[in-house]
């Protein structure tokens, strides 16, 4: 339902509050955001951003797939859809409830987390295909928040991956598919994060080669802010999309994977509330 015919549904009626979700708006906003991407691009949707079933469903046919962060966003997932599973703190129901699903991957974002990982697959007997989580240590561009460069509790820190990497190479339950990175939230800024995407990649195919891995993914992330006081200064996804078309030939064979949350959600609905009074205050008019 869109707006317009929610409050004229509501005309008359109790006095209301609410916040209402256009799905045609948010279908054709998807729609929009995956057929600008380059063919060796994938689109997620971050779950966390709206885990309401009907946007799940709605976005169900158009999106790649769905970033989740807990066992909850896992069972609202529509069934049969491809997930990815990241959260700094796993629990151990939540491991094997990823495993028991068939995720796509799990993010590893820290030596412990790989070792629990690794177990549960033991136990289970199950190769468990893995992306690892990497707070890179330098040259990040700014954004309003930080997740990289920075102590954060997201992702291994680059100086420790080697020791990740010997305990990956050390185990046969592990498949190391690609490595994830979100280094920026609540970024404005399109160049920077086309920028961003080439640091990603450099490392990517760096570390690939060093340690003489198959690995097919490089997930950047979401991090795309959503200028809430200044709509008309927006993130500009024009930009992005043709600075990501301008990396076809970096690729060499990898897919990059874009979780996409609020980007995705954030236009698409309107907060609805009944004014129930309107008066002057010296200057300034209160509602």
């Amino acid at each position: 339902m869109n707006v317009e015919k929610f409050i004229e549904k509501q005309l008359g009626g109790e006095p209301v509050c609410a916040y209402v979700y256009d799905l045609g708006k948010l279908r054709n906003h998807a729609e929009s955001l995956k057929k600008s991407l380059p063919s060796f691009c994938r689109l997620y949707y971050a779950v966390k951003a709206n885990p309401d079933g009907r946007l799940l469903q709605t976005l169900a046919s158009t999106v790649d797939g769905f970033e989740v962060a807990s066992e909850g966003e896992m069972e609202k997932v529509p069934l049969n859809r491809p997930m990815l599973f990241g959260a700094p703190a796993k629990k151990d129901r939540e491991i094997a409830a990823a495993i028991d699903r068939g995720v796509e991957a799990i993010n590893v974002e820290s030596l412990h987390d790989l070792n629990r990982i690794a177990l549960t697959a033991e136990k289970k007997q199950v190769e468990v295909p893995v992306l690892i989580r990497v707070n890179l240590s330098s040259d990040v561009p700014e954004s309003h928040h930080m997740m990289s460069g920075v102590p954060t509790q997201f992702g291994v820190d680059e100086r420790d991956l080697p020791q990740v990497m010997e305990k990956i190479l050390d185990t046969s339950w592990i498949s190391v598919e690609g490595f994830h990175f979100h280094a920026m939230s609540n970024n404005l800024d399109a160049r920077a994060h086309v920028r961003f995407v080439e640091l990603c990649l450099e490392k990517a195919k760096i570390w690939r080669d060093r340690y003489e891995l198959s690995v097919s993914t490089v997930d950047i992330g979401g991090g795309i802010g959503i200028n809430y006081w200044q709509p008309d200064d927006a993130f500009d996804w024009g930009i992005l999309a043709y600075g990501l078309h301008s990396l076809e030939a970096q690729m060499e064979g990898l897919t990059l994977v874009l979780e996409i949350g609020r980007y995705m959600t954030a236009a698409c609905g309107s907060y609805v509330t009944e004014v129930v009074d309107v008066k002057k205050i010296m200057t300034r008019l209160l509602h």
